[in-house]
């Protein structure tokens, strides 16, 4: 016969992960993995040159703006290769991609948007 209380006798199994386990160590872990994800990225090198030229009252903002500029005074060239090839020209004005970019001696010129002029 069996006895009424063996089907009512509860027993608590261990549990083996515990929720009062200390996190500690995969803490430790982690730190460590992040430094060394820091360590190892690319560094961002998206620079964009400024050119603020006192002496020719020149301003560039863009990669190769302005860039051969000799002599050519009060231009303003806002994008990449942007009056890239001017060299003596002034009173220039252009923004966008390659806006006057083969300019080399022209005057007072207005270029906007990609290959203007």
């Amino acid at each position: 016969m069996i006895s009424y209380d063996s089907f009512m006798k509860t027993t608590t199994l261990p549990i083996k992960h515990s929720l009062n386990r200390s996190r500690c160590p995969l803490a430790l872990l982690f730190i460590p993995f992040v430094l060394v994800c820091f360590a190892l990225a690319p560094s961002n090198d998206a620079q964009c040159p400024q050119i603020c030229d006192s002496t020719y009252q020149n301003t560039a903002v863009g990669d190769s703006a302005l860039i051969r500029n000799t002599t050519g005074a009060n231009n303003t060239a806002i994008g990449f290769n942007v009056l890239e090839f001017n060299t003596t020209g002034g009173g220039n004005t252009a923004t966008g991609f390659n806006a006057l970019g083969l300019n080399t001696f022209g005057n007072s010129n207005t270029a906007n948007g990609r290959y203007a002029l």
